[in-house]
């Protein structure tokens, strides 16, 4: 998948931009930023996993840098709050479609 270089591969604004991701040459940059935490539920984990599929299928990129927006924490981890809403299960919650690569794109 050709993009040009500093453009957005996909940027969803009916995530309000939780997930960024912008190839620059050969580096994929992933942003995170769902503020206060950067929680990572279950629309944030298939986005994730989407950029990973990019990065292993384009034979153009050679590396991701994850980061996030914010200035405290880079990620709680799963989101809690998502848990507690009864968006995610804790109950075979390997059931849950996480998105390729399974939580977060990096669990399988």
């Amino acid at each position: 998948m050709f993009q040009p270089e500093g453009q957005y591969i996909y940027e969803d604004n009916a995530m309000q931009e939780q997930v960024k991701v912008v190839r620059n040459g050969g580096v994929l940059e992933i942003t995170l930023d769902n503020p206060k935490v950067n929680a990572i539920d279950i629309t944030i984990s298939q986005k994730l996993g989407e950029a990973f599929v990019t990065l292993r299928d384009d034979p153009e990129l050679s590396v991701a840098i994850i980061t996030s927006a914010g200035e405290r924490i880079f990620s709680a981890g799963w989101d809690l709050k998502a848990v507690n809403a009864g968006e995610m299960q804790t109950d075979n919650w390997w059931e849950d479609d996480y998105g390729p690569g399974g939580f977060a794109g990096l669990t399988e």
